[in-house]
């Protein structure tokens, strides 16, 4: 269980580090910082939710991320009797989506960062990239076991 709590704090303090790193660099949105030939560090303020849906709608999002995030957390930790990988895989969505959140309590938006230049796709952030892999890795394991 302490496992699975960590991984999550960690997935959210290297995020939230990031975004700081990223967020110091440039007080701009979609302003540059550094090009790596396959992507683009870029700051971006994200008001909505992915992809940029429900934007002008943040306390709906405040209170759907927060009511999802207590069920993650309650699910992982005191529910849920699956294998480590599992566990972990839900620590990656609940990390991710707890730094999200708290992006938009402090922030009022979630700094993206991420641009990939080979794929037609919005600026995200590691935090999202730690929601969809989890949530993927978590459907892989499921669908392992059946």
């Amino acid at each position: 269980m302490l496992l699975i709590n960590l991984a999550s704090v960690f997935v959210c303090v290297v995020d939230q580090l990031l975004k700081l790193l990223v967020s110091r660099q440039s007080n701009h949105a979609n302003e540059y910082i550094l090009s790596c030939g396959v992507f683009d560090i870029v700051f971006t303020k994200n008001t909505g939710a992915a992809f940029g849906m429900l934007k002008g709608h943040d306390l709906l999002l405040r209170i759907g991320v927060v009511m999802l995030l207590l069920v993650v957390f309650a699910f992982v930790n005191f529910l849920w009797k699956a294998p480590r990988r599992q566990r972990v895989s839900a620590a990656l969505v609940l990390g991710g989506g707890l730094s999200n959140f708290l992006d938009r309590v402090v922030r009022g938006y979630v700094v993206d960062y991420i641009n990939l230049n080979f794929l037609r796709f919005p600026v995200f952030n590691l935090a999202d990239v730690c929601v969809c892999v989890g949530c993927l890795l978590l459907v892989v394991f499921f669908v392992a076991e059946t």
